[in-house]
């Protein structure tokens, strides 16, 4: 029954679309439209959050991750979802530019391609990188404690290296329930917890841990960090927030692994999980379209459309 209307459902969301009511495409392989907006016609706001390095089964239906499992089931959960690459770099750049750029941890060259950032800039779209630990604002220089720059694709980008007015978007964490309490929420935000809240180390003050005592912190952080945006009155309609990792912990199918994707806040679609496959650049191909760019960034442009998982 439950398949049956989900695909009535869709059926009605591409007639509907076809004739005119939607601003979005209604294929799932149709590349954005210039200028199209989310499936609901409307433009989104849309929150990224990134986690590190875990198996899909190492945090869905772990003891070790209620929250996200919890999360995932009363939002939209993604059931076939791949990391490009490993290691981490490389999925970052491809969820940004559409393209893996360097797959070397330590790259630390200016990324001239075209990017999320070019194409928010050149439509009027604003932006934030709110990272956990980072030094100071605008910073783009390299790692710093538990801050480390290569799960932060913007400060790579010609776009802002080049321009200090650009690095101001790259922001401490902690200004993001500021710009949220004072209506200052950008129409893109890009979420870095830092390497012991992302899963990616272990917890403080341990040399060794479990994998599950990683899980454990990282889904804690999301509670006490994440679940108050998510409730916060002050959070616009039009918010689709994700959370998703950058690769898989040791599995390595379809380039890096399958991996955690959830769909959460006011355009999500409640309770449904999707089992179509995605990557990287079809989460891109996502942003394009929510934030209504006019063209998207390297492979986005010829990504799915993932409206499937939006109200």
């Amino acid at each position: 029954m439950h398949k049956t209307i989900a695909i009535l459902s869709l059926l009605v969301l591409v007639f509907t679309t076809a004739c005119g009511g939607g601003g979005g495409s209604s294929s799932v392989n149709n590349p954005p439209t210039p200028g199209a907006s989310s499936s609901s016609g409307q433009r989104d706001r849309i929150i990224v959050v990134v986690m590190e390095n875990q198996n899909y089964s190492s945090v869905m239906g772990s003891a070790a991750a209620p929250y996200m499992t919890g999360l995932a089931q009363r939002g939209g959960s993604l059931e076939n979802f791949f990391a490009n690459t490993h290691p981490s770099i490389g999925n970052y750049f491809m969820m940004t530019t559409g393209q893996i750029v360097t797959n070397d941890s330590s790259f630390n060259n200016v990324v001239t391609a075209d990017n999320l950032v070019r194409r928010m800039v050149a439509d009027g779209r604003t932006w934030r990188v709110y990272a956990e630990s980072l030094p100071n604002p605008g910073y783009i220089g390299g790692d710093a404690g538990p801050y480390v720059k290569h799960h932060n694709p913007f400060a790579y980008f010609s776009d802002v290296a080049n321009d200090p007015a650009q690095q101001q978007n790259i922001v401490p964490f902690s200004q993001l329930g500021a710009d949220l309490n004072s209506n200052r929420l950008p129409d893109f935000s890009f979420v870095i917890p830092n390497n012991f809240s992302n899963m990616h180390d272990c917890p403080p003050g341990l040399l060794t841990c479990t994998n599950d005592q990683k899980v454990s912190y990282g889904d804690t952080w999301l509670r006490n960090n994440i679940d108050p945006l998510l409730n916060s009155a002050a959070l616009p309609s039009n918010t689709v927030l994700t959370i998703v990792f950058d690769e898989a912990g040791t599995d390595n199918a379809n380039g890096g692994g399958k991996i955690v994707g959830i769909f959460a806040g006011p355009r999500a679609r409640p309770g449904f999980g999707s089992f179509t496959f995605y990557q990287m650049q079809d989460l891109l191909g996502m942003f394009c379209r929510g934030l209504a760019l006019s063209g998207c960034p390297g492979e986005g442009a010829s990504a799915k459309n993932m409206a499937e998982m939006l109200r």
